[in-house]
């Protein structure tokens, strides 16, 4: 009986570090995100680009994600092109204005990398409307952050709002699955037909 209550205990301060150490992590990772944001006017790109490589090096030598460096690597560059794309077209319909982006910014993407497998990987069993709403929801509030802290200044800032909901509602929900290569992910590339019939194709079948 003793050593099931020790068992019990251990259990639970284990769990309890856990989460501790899961917390500590998003405190990390926000922080980075207001330094960028506040911080950008006197960054340079390089010295953003070293910073980002330190933050997503830091997460994966203390928090071991369950993906190959290279995977990680490469989803760290997926990631600065969707913001490339998204912030890119944001800025060409000049719904974003230029001269109050900074190119630092896009550091902001990769490093989002870092919350994909210890802490939104408990999402991947939720719904992809309910996780596109999520998703939604967080991309807009991150650029309405970037207003109310004067780092962006916009034309119309419900059309950003609207633009990076809809954007993310998408990007959030097929990314996550994409990053676990869920049987989600897998219906996807067949239907694709391209992806269907190659090796990535036949291992899934």
């Amino acid at each position: 009986k003793n050593s099931r209550i020790k068992v019990s205990i251990r259990k639970a301060a284990e769990s309890f570090g856990g989460r501790v150490v899961v917390l500590a992590k998003i405190a990390l990772l926000q922080g980075a995100w207001f330094l960028i944001v506040l911080k950008s006017v006197y960054f340079r790109p390089l010295l953003t680009l070293i910073f980002c490589l330190f933050i997503l090096s830091l997460n994966y030598v203390l928090f071991k994600p369950r993906v190959s460096k290279k995977k990680y690597v490469l989803f760290s560059l997926l990631f600065t092109c969707a913001g490339a794309v998204l912030d890119g077209g944001l800025i060409a319909f000049d719904i974003v204005k230029s001269s109050s982006y900074s190119l630092t910014y896009l550091g902001l993407w990769p490093i989002f990398v870092c919350y994909y497998d210890d802490i939104f990987k408990k999402f991947l069993n939720v719904k992809s409307v309910y996780l596109g709403l999520l998703g939604g929801a967080g991309g807009a509030m991150a650029y309405w952050s970037c207003l109310q802290l004067n780092a962006l200044s916009s034309s119309n800032e419900l059309v950003l709002l609207g633009a990076t909901f809809a954007y993310w509602f998408i990007f959030f929900p097929g990314s996550l699955h994409m990053y676990h290569e869920t049987s989600l992910w897998g219906k996807f590339l067949d239907k694709t037909i391209l992806f269907s019939f190659d090796k990535t194709g036949f291992n899934r079948h």
